[in-house]
């Protein structure tokens, strides 16, 4: 993969103030995982990936018990 071209691209792209949920010029949605309690998502540390979040206010909180929790891990293997 090459991350220069890739910042790049960036670079160029409007900045829009939400999140990635829909394919665009630049990226493809390949997938979506629906939020889940007690579900994890596995996938290759090299793809590309955001949050799928289309109500931010509803959410992304500080409160643990009504805000959106994740852990982020690397496992080489």
């Amino acid at each position: 993969m090459h991350t220069g071209i890739y910042f790049a691209e960036l670079a160029r792209r409007e900045k829009r103030p939400v999140y990635f949920t829909e394919s665009d010029e630049y990226f493809t949605k390949v997938s979506q995982v629906n939020a889940n309690v007690n579900r994890m998502v596995i996938y290759r540390s090299y793809l590309i990936h955001a949050p799928y979040i289309t109500n931010p206010e509803q959410s992304i909180n500080s409160n643990p018990g009504t805000g959106r929790l994740t852990v982020n891990s690397f496992v080489a293997f």
